[in-house]
């Protein structure tokens, strides 16, 4: 970048975005007193940002994020009275975030995540009055959250996440009125969540995740009515799951997996209609699956694995005309596995391995098109292996093992192009698999039938 473009007095928009520009950046752009919009963003730019950036009293933009920038902030910029964008994010900046950036009263976007910025959130932030977007994410702050965010009343979007923040959540940001996007995961945060958090009516992210948070999740999250994302997973969240979590109708994403939650899954949750990922998974839930959860018409994924679960799997699960995944495994289920599963023409992966499932596999299993895994394994079935399961043309892992099946392995298994994995020992199956020969691929646990080409 030459340094000669300091000489271009009435410039007032610069932009050289995505250009493979590697140089640095030339301190003259300084004198460009007209400057009205700096764009420099996704190039190669290295070295320092120029303290004389801080003359540009007219600029109202400033772009230099996706480039290898090193150095700290300049505190200069407090100088930018007119500057309403101001993104240096994802560069090699450190040092601590300048108090005088508090200066800027028209400020409505700053993003400086993904550098190596230590210190404290300046608390002069506060005096932001027009500031709508905040991201500080992904760097190595320290400090607690400061309880004047709350204060900052544009606030709509609000980044703290994976830094090294400490302390409690402070009640206070229970009294955002506009903010719609609330995110401090990945912090090593101590205490519960506040129940003040359920007065943020406009909230539509709520992203907690893996911040060494404790107590209950509180039942007033279920006043979120516009809530779309809920992010609670590696907690150590304690007691039942609230029954008022059913209230959060746009609700598309619910992460709990990963927590210390007891108690029975809520069978309200089966009126989160716009529900497409449910992860309920690792957690110490227990008693019966609601047949609600049948109710869950737009679920693409269900995992619910590693629990004390049990009673039987409800037939309204097979109304669930979205799913993609369904992971029960490792849980304590009993009873016949619903024939009524075989109607999730788009279902891809199911696992119900080690439970205590009985009664033979459903012959409408044949009907899963899409299905490219099954694990059925270790549990109680008996019965047959149904000659309708050589029609799943897409299947790829089929672990039917460690049950007490019997009969023959259908010859109709020849036709599973796409199979590379099949189990079937620790069962009383019988026959003769040669017939699995031509398939070169085939990893084959049998055991007790005669398989010639197993052997040779």
């Amino acid at each position: 970048m030459p340094t000669e473009i300091g000489h271009l007095h009435y410039l007032q928009y610069l932009s050289l975005a995505s250009n493979k520009v590697e140089s640095v950046i030339p301190t003259e752009i300084g004198s460009l007193n007209k400057l009205d919009v700096l764009i420099l963003d996704n190039n190669a730019l290295v070295g320092p940002i120029p303290s004389t950036f801080g003359n540009l009293e007219q600029l109202s933009k400033l772009s230099l994020h996706y480039n290898r920038l090193t150095g700290s902030i300049p505190r200069e910029f407090g100088n930018l009275g007119k500057l309403t964008l101001l993104g240096l994010n994802t560069n090699r900046l450190k040092g601590v975030i300048p108090s005088d950036i508090g200066n800027l009263q028209n400020l409505e976007w700053l993003k400086l995540y993904n550098n190596h910025l230590t210190g404290s959130v300046p608390t002069e932030f506060v005096s932001l009055n027009s500031l709508e977007t905040l991201c500080l994410n992904s760097n190595y702050l320290t400090g607690s959250i400061p309880r004047l965010f709350a204060e900052m009343e544009s606030l709509r979007c609000l980044d703290l996440s994976n830094n090294s923040l400490s302390g409690l959540i402070p009640r206070e940001l229970g009294k955002f009125n506009k903010l719609e996007e609330l995110s401090v995961s990945s912090n090593p945060l101590s205490g519960p969540l506040p129940s003040e958090l359920g007065n943020i009516t406009q909230l539509k992210l709520l992203n907690f995740f893996n911040a060494s948070l404790t107590g209950t999740i509180p039942t007033e999250l279920g006043r979120l009515s516009q809530l779309q994302r809920l992010f609670l997973y590696y907690n150590q969240l304690t007691g039942p799951i609230p029954s008022q979590l059913g209230n959060l109708g746009h609700l598309e994403e619910l992460y709990l997996y990963n927590t210390s939650v007891t108690g029975s899954v809520p069978s309200q949750l089966g009126d989160l209609v716009q529900l497409k990922l449910l992860f309920l998974y690792n957690n110490s839930l227990s008693g019966s699956l609601p047949s609600q959860l049948g109710n869950l018409s737009n679920l693409k994924l269900l995992h619910m694995y590693n629990t004390a679960i049990s009673g039987d799997i409800p037939r309204e699960l097979g109304n669930l005309s979205q799913l993609e995944e369904l992971y029960f495994y490792n849980s304590s289920l009993s009873g016949s596995i619903p024939s009524e599963l075989g109607q999730l023409d788009r279902l891809a992966v199911l696992l119900l391995y080690y439970n205590h499932l009985t009664g033979p596999i459903p012959s409408e299993f044949g009907n899963l098109g899409q299905l490219e895994w099954l694990d059925l394994s270790n549990n109680n079935l008996t019965g047959t292996i149904p000659e309708e399961m050589g029609n799943l043309s897409q299947i790829e892992k089929l672990y039917l093992d460690s049950n007490h099946l019997t009969g023959s392995i259908p010859s109709a298994f020849d036709q599973l192009n796409e199979l590379s994995h099949l189990q079937l020992q620790n069962n009383n199956l019988v026959g003769n698999v040669t017939f699995l020969c031509p398939m070169k691929h085939l990893e084959v646990d049998t055991l007790k039938v005669n398989c010639t080409c197993c052997e040779s």
